[in-house]
């Protein structure tokens, strides 16, 4: 799905919509993530990172930030007697859904589009 028509109309500012587009559908896939406490921790800097590059129109900060975001749930194997993996805390919850809408200009608790999985989705 593209969520613009021309490179220069993503709400954001950025020129490149198709890193608007992947930042979009990485944030979203933090929302179903489970990670231990302190990755959680991470993963909320790596936020703080990109709101800041978002705010300065920083592509090539955003491009980096993102990368590591989607490294950030690489680990999918839980030993046994490890720290429990938990959901996303409130906190980052909140964090994604207004960088979402700071990136599309959208209402990131609101459902949109189907998602690949036949389930409204979130954008």
């Amino acid at each position: 799905m593209r969520l613009f028509r021309r490179r220069d109309d993503a709400p954001s500012g950025f020129g490149d919509t198709a890193l608007v587009t992947e930042m979009v559908r990485t944030l979203g896939d933090t929302r179903k993530w489970t990670l231990t406490a302190d990755q959680w921790q991470e993963v909320d800097q790596l936020l703080v990172v990109i709101e800041n590059a978002v705010a300065a129109r920083d592509t090539e900060t955003l491009r980096r930030a993102g990368a590591d975001l989607e490294l950030a749930e690489s680990v999918r194997i839980t030993r046994i007697g490890s720290v429990p993996r938990v959901p996303p805390p409130e906190r980052v919850r909140e964090r994604v859904n207004r960088l979402i809408h700071s990136l599309t200009g959208t209402d990131a608790g609101a459902p949109t589009e189907k998602d690949d999985d036949g389930h409204a989705g979130h954008r």
